[in-house]
């Protein structure tokens, strides 16, 4: 029937429109397991930060003028971070300059074969161009004989793969570790290349300025924290967590903030807790002062 009518339409020259001869609606029910719905209407937030944040980002909180007016003051008092503690060790001072996620989570890099080729690769560029290749060649000589590379100290595993780079690079490579910890500032090896190296006094200042240069370079490339000591790291391999604590300057009015629990993934603001009254990170080399701890704590330790 439909083509007879449009044969027709289109034989007077009307338009034709075919409208719909079946029509059917769907709707979306939702299903309760429970006739009670007082904590559905609660509108629970777990995140209430988080859930301003989400409503900002798709524009919900510009207004409509649909609503009600009101007035709301808010109060912020912001201090920062100044003393910070892992695993109970001596407070020390916190470093501003670093997030405190990068602070926390900071570990000594391993110093396999892929590491002592950066910084083998990084001393060869410190080194002034204009120096020849064979004094290039007595630098690094030098350098081999006063830092020998021990293959069984190294990091990592050891495979088929590392066997091969072994191969290829163990007669260039020098003993990194020994020695990127012998040129940080107050370390001996400007000592040793002036009694050790036996070169001329121009390949002594390239070498000592290339030591300075790398040392540099490697802790910007590595934050590591301040030694090896395990008091320096916040990691508990036995817990599988983070441990640490942080405050704001020693005083009357300090507010420490207690981190133990946190494992991994994002330091927010809901990863740690205002610790319990009486809580001080003191002077920093002092001792993180615990309130189950306090009697055992001298009274100077407690002032601080």
């Amino acid at each position: 029937m439909p083509f007879a009518l449009k044969a027709v339409a289109v034989d007077l020259g009307i338009p034709f429109t075919p409208a719909p001869l079946v029509r059917g609606w769907n709707r979306l029910e939702g299903r309760p397991r429970a006739e009670d719905f007082e904590r559905a209407l609660r509108a629970e937030a777990r995140d209430a930060m988080w859930f301003l944040a989400r409503q900002w980002q798709f524009l919900e909180l510009r207004a409509e003028d649909a609503g009600s007016p009101i007035d709301a003051r808010v109060a912020i008092r912001q201090t920062a971070l100044a003393r910070f503690s892992t695993r109970g060790a001596p407070a020390q001072d916190f470093p501003a300059d670093l997030p405190l996620e990068s602070t926390v989570e900071r570990e000594a890099p391993p110093f396999d074969r892929v590491t002592l080729l950066q910084v083998y690769r990084a001393f060869g560029k410190a080194l002034p161009a204009a120096l020849t290749n064979a004094e290039r060649g007595q630098i690094l000589g030098q350098m081999r004989i006063a830092y020998p590379l021990h293959p069984l100290d190294l990091d990592g595993v050891d495979d088929d793969e590392s066997r091969q780079l072994a191969a290829l690079t163990d007669s260039q490579l020098f003993d990194a570790r020994t020695f990127i910890s012998q040129a940080r500032p107050g370390g001996i090896f400007k000592a040793r290349v002036d009694n050790e190296f036996g070169l001329s006094a121009p390949l002594v200042a390239a070498a000592k300025n290339a030591g300075d240069a790398v040392s540099i370079w490697f802790q910007s490339l590595y934050l590591a924290p301040p030694s090896a000591k395990p008091a320096d790291y916040a990691w508990v391999p036995e817990q599988l967590e983070y441990q640490f604590a942080c405050g704001t300057e020693p005083g009357p009015g300090q507010t420490v903030l207690d981190g133990s629990g946190y494992a991994s993934g994002r330091l927010d603001w809901y990863a740690v807790d205002v610790a319990a009254d009486g809580t001080r990170l003191g002077e920093p080399g002092g001792p993180a002062v615990v309130p189950g701890k306090a009697a055992s704590t001298s009274a100077a330790a407690l002032s601080a």
